[in-house]
């Protein structure tokens, strides 16, 4: 038996944000079902930050992969617990500093717990690589989503200390089974096209975050010229788009490099996204003195550093939105 964290949000009724679309699609759903199932799983699938993806959806049946489908609480996600287990970590650490030293071998115990029911329950030794478990069909999910790979970023898995064997499962994991890292733009957040914001074509920045830091302290040097190629992509995405529409957004189609505008099921995509500044700054602190940005004009001696030119974009964008 092994305890593990699920998004579970039980509200009945539509979102207040969201109130027509959520109507809509209640009045969609099969003869029997239960709106306010409905709505409890579309509250969930918001706190989980990933609204809305295939990850949540049902995979079969007549509205298969559209939101009527929609069971979050039924999910038990990787991130979610590697976020939790990054917080016992850290919690134990804090009261190991305060001297209180039976709480902190308390969280210390939650974390080591943790570790050893995702390596029992999500872990796939013949994948590589860390998947949800659907508590209905009583198995994992053997699809990639960018959270897949966040227990390495957490080290949520082993003793905790990072190993070199589940880092090359990982990285091969991303090259062979799933061939993620070779898009132009960067990361999709799968490889399920359904029209929704967190699948096919779409990343965002918290994943490539994610995966950029996980990469980048491997102890393999091909995963941290791996993390690097990454933040070339990603941020010469962010760059070019800002050339074109003068803003940094919440997504971006990784293969055509320009963000969606709006998703199948939501509203317009938003622009000037805190997540993007604050990742592009974090990234161009770590990596700016390694980049060039790329040439979008035409000019022959466009050769400044990515770092001033995304830094001045990044300031005009946040004076913009003052």
């Amino acid at each position: 038996m092994h305890t593990l964290n699920r998004y579970h949000v039980l509200v009945g009724k539509s979102r207040p944000e969201a109130w027509r679309l959520d109507e809509r699609t209640a009045r969609s759903l099969q003869r029997g079902a239960d709106p306010a199932d409905f709505h409890s799983h579309v509250a969930t699938a918001v706190e989980s930050g990933w609204e809305f993806s295939s990850r949540w959806l049902a995979d079969v049946g007549p509205q298969a992969r559209r939101l009527a489908s929609i069971r979050t609480r039924n999910i038990v996600p990787v991130d979610l617990n590697a976020m939790m287990c990054l917080n016992e970590v850290a919690l134990s650490r804090i009261y190991q500093r305060a001297g209180d030293r039976r709480k902190a071998g308390y969280y210390n115990n939650a974390a080591a717990r943790r570790r050893v029911a995702m390596d029992k329950v999500m872990w796939s030794e013949r994948r590589g690589a860390w998947f949800d478990y659907d508590l209905q069909a009583e198995g994992r999910r053997d699809r990639f989503y960018m959270s897949n790979i966040w227990p390495l970023w957490a080290k949520c898995y082993g003793n905790g200390m990072g190993d070199a064997n589940v880092e090359a499962r990982v990285l091969s994991y991303l090259k062979q089974y799933t061939d993620v890292l070779n898009y132009t733009g960067g990361v999709p957040a799968s490889l399920q096209e359904s029209g929704q914001t967190w699948d096919y074509p779409y990343g965002a920045a918290p994943n490539h975050f994610v995966l950029i830091e996980a990469l980048s302290v491997s102890q393999l040097t091909e995963a941290k010229n791996a993390a690097l190629n990454l933040t070339r992509k990603w941020l010469e995405t962010n760059y070019r788009d800002w050339v074109h529409t003068g803003n940094m957004w919440d997504t971006y189609n990784v293969i055509t490099g320009r963000h969606p505008g709006h998703s199948e099921e939501e509203e317009e995509v938003k622009d000037g996204y805190g997540w993007t500044n604050g990742v592009a700054l974090h990234l161009l602190d770590k990596y700016g003195n390694l980049l060039k940005a790329p040439d979008v004009s035409g000019a022959r001696d466009n050769h400044a550093p990515t770092a001033l030119l995304l830094i001045g974009c990044l300031v005009s964008v946040l004076l913009t939105m003052l």
